[in-house]
């Protein structure tokens, strides 16, 4: 007998700490993919087409040995994954090679926002206060910096387009997989969806002329690797973890993806980051923990009276779902917990601080931009005067109570002041890449600056302050 999680219409979200730790090594699968995939040479197409086929052809087995068979009913319910699976092989690989590889990764990083938009009323999930909102924001502000790209090399409207498509049908793949796996155990789901993605994996590298010959011996060790790896592997743990997780945190956790590619990629393929670019991370980095652990540690002992080891301590849950997802707003729901079952902090203290600080509180995020800004500055040769750095840390600050609450939210605004200022915004592009790293260390910053305000005002405050009223006061 499968088990379910419950139906589509009323999921059930139930031990989330070890589906964070599955899908956490799904990505991992899926991050180094890319460095598999680049040490096989064959066309990227005819690569999806061998991998589906050899990951369904392991599945078949795995699940005929545990004493189970596909039924109609699987195919019928698993069919629409595999489909939007295979499709998202097909597209992406096209994308790449018509577009430049920045701008497919910018728009697949949207695919949060859209979930975030899409996962309440289709699938009655409670996404975070305002977080539908910021996720329209984002995406605006995330168009704006894929529509800059326009004219430079390699890029073409072309491959944007089939980039968003692929940004469709891999969110797709992850409404009908939340969908399908109330019905069918993850083992089924995985099979099924391999099948079918081969089905339609095959067909298209026909069509766009990859050379389907049998692969050499080293290729198929390689293939064999890279089907274990990532179709079996990243796609069956995703299958076990996403009933326990709302959609749309899970779907953030997949923004991790890019920084273990890139890591990947630097350790074994030689691909290194620009030594500029390294620099930059490191500049943000350094700041960003001086007020992790500096600033507020300070804030924490003397004002708050509370021992920081331990406080730091109470809060890793809360700080391990802002890294995982790169969202306030995704994590407010965890921070609240995290504040009444560890912090044992007032509830109206706690609500009223953590809701507002969500998208009001983001100082992980100012302090980025404000960094950033000037970095990029010191790179051109632009000296900028006392005046214009005030500029650059007044909107800094008001861009620290705005930015959208989500993934990339703050590079609009970064785009925004390098104009303001003189600095070229195509300077964007030198932190463009890495920003999804920085991006998970901020917002972290950006929760613990919320837990940190809400437990110095417990710690000041009197009991009668939060006290709810009698009846008949006014």
């Amino acid at each position: 007998m499968v088990a379910t999680a419950g139906t589509p219409s009323q999921p059930v979200v139930r031990r989330p700490g070890p589906a964070i730790v599955a899908l956490s090594a799904a990505m991992l699968a899926w991050g180094v993919t890319g460095v598999i995939a680049k040490s096989v040479d064959m066309g990227g197409m005819a690569l999806a087409a061998y991998r589906t086929s050899v990951g369904a052809a392991v599945l078949v087995v795995a699940l005929l040995a545990t004493g189970r068979r596909l039924t109609w009913h699987a195919l019928r319910v698993g069919a629409p994954g595999g489909v939007f699976m295979g499709l998202d092989l097909v597209l992406f690989f096209s994308a790449v090679k018509l577009t430049t590889v920045a701008n497919a990764t910018v728009i697949g990083a949207l695919q949060p926002a859209l979930v975030i938009l899409i996962s309440g009323p289709l699938l009655k999930e409670k996404v975070a206060k305002g977080a539908a909102r910021w996720a329209v924001v984002g995406l605006a502000g995330t168009a704006l910096v894929v529509f800059g790209a326009s004219g430079l090399p390699g890029w073409s409207v072309g491959g944007d387009l089939l980039a968003t498509l692929t940004l469709g049908v891999w969110t797709g793949y992850f409404i009908a997989t939340r969908m399908a796996r109330g019905q069918l155990g993850a083992l089924e789901y995985s099979t099924v969806t391999a099948i079918v993605a081969s089905f339609v994996a095959w067909p298209a590298a026909a069509v766009f002329g990859q050379d389907l010959s049998w692969p050499t011996w080293s290729s198929w060790g390689w293939i064999v690797v890279l089907a274990v790896v990532a179709g079996v592997g990243g796609h069956f743990l995703m299958s076990v973890s996403i009933p326990h997780l709302p959609l749309w945190a899970s779907s953030t956790m997949t923004l991790s993806i890019p920084v273990v590619s890139t890591i990947a990629a630097a350790a074994f393929l030689d691909e290194r980051v620009a030594p500029v670019q390294i620099v930059g991370i490191a500049v943000v980095l350094v700041a960003l923990a001086l007020q992790m652990f500096g600033v507020f540690s300070l804030i924490l002992a003397l004002i708050a009276r509370k021992n920081p080891v331990a406080f730091f301590r109470e809060t890793q849950e809360a700080m391990l779902m802002a890294f995982s997802t790169a969202s306030s707003n995704a994590t407010l729901p965890t921070s609240l917990r995290v504040a009444d079952t560890q912090l044992k902090l007032p509830r109206p203290i706690a609500r009223f601080v953590l809701t507002i600080g969500a998208t009001a509180n983001q100082n992980g995020t100012a302090m980025f931009e404000g960094v950033t800004v000037i970095f990029l500055a010191q790179f051109f040769g632009i000296d900028l005067t006392l005046g214009q750095q005030l500029v650059v840390m007044l909107i800094c600050i008001l861009g620290g109570i705005g930015t959208a609450g989500v993934p990339a939210g703050s590079l609009p605004v970064i785009a925004l002041i390098l104009g303001t200022v003189g600095v070229p915004p195509e300077g964007i592009g030198l932190v463009l890449g890495v920003d999804r790293f920085l991006d998970m260390c901020r917002t972290a910053l950006n929760v613990i600056g919320d837990l940190v305000c809400a437990q110095v005002i417990s710690s000041t405050s009197r009991p009668e302050d939060f006290a709810a009223p009698e009846a008949g006061d006014g």
